[in-house]
């Protein structure tokens, strides 16, 4: 499958492809496609703001090697989620040990992360140019303090080397294309590396539309 997702005839590929101006194109006409339901989903604030009286959006991005990598999402946490994620996960990746159990998630934020709506508002950090709309997503604070923590062998080593060359995060991740449930972070990291190598317009589109699938076959369950 992973093969499939990433061929193409297109000579412009991996960095050549990322940092193009047909990557740009390809965002902003994802993004177009996006708008109105990310318009829509802000909708999701009021009940958000409702339940705890806080700000219902965040931003829960961070610097990554100097430069910051947004991810401005509706509030599905309580606030200060953020300085919590150590303690809950206990120094391991999130993607690893998080669960329906969270004790973070708010009651409407459960409902609402069902649907992945809290997600679509990233369509405007696309807009901006912030963010691409298909790339690795952004890690998490644990999540980055272990590639650092191994940043000198193996995926975490190449990782952080395509950080560094500047290839940038999107809202679409080639794992939730994969495996929106997977849990290995390691294996999460080969993939976005395998992604900043083998980039490409027909990938993106590939990796859109199955990610869009899984998110339809996981709401039926």
């Amino acid at each position: 499958m992973i093969e499939d997702l990433l061929r193409t005839e297109s000579r412009l590929v991996g960095a050549k492809y990322l940092k193009s101006l047909e990557k740009r194109r390809v965002d902003r006409t994802m993004a177009g496609l996006f708008t109105i339901p990310a318009i829509a989903a802000l909708g999701l604030a009021i009940p958000v703001w409702l339940e705890d009286g806080q700000n219902p959006m965040v931003d829960a991005g961070g610097m990554r090697e100097g430069r910051w990598a947004p991810l401005w999402k509706v509030r599905t946490m309580i606030p200060g989620a953020q300085e919590l994620e150590s303690k809950i996960t206990g120094g391991r990746p999130l993607l690893e040990v998080k669960s329906d159990c969270d004790p973070r998630v708010t009651k409407t934020g459960r409902v609402i992360r069902k649907t992945t709506l809290d997600e679509l508002p990233q369509v405007f950090a696309v807009w901006a140019g912030k963010c691409h709309f298909v790339g690795p997503r952004v890690p998490a604070i644990t999540e980055w303090e272990w590639i650092i923590k191994h940043g000198n062998t193996g995926v975490y080593r190449e990782y952080l080397e395509k950080v560094r060359d500047g290839l940038g995060f999107g809202a679409v991740g080639m794992y939730m294309a994969i495996n929106r449930g997977m849990q290995d972070f390691e294996q999460r990291l080969e993939l976005d590396v395998l992604y900043w190598e083998k980039a490409s317009a027909a990938a993106d589109w590939r990796i859109l539309g199955a990610a869009m699938l899984g998110i339809i076959k996981s709401r039926g369950k």
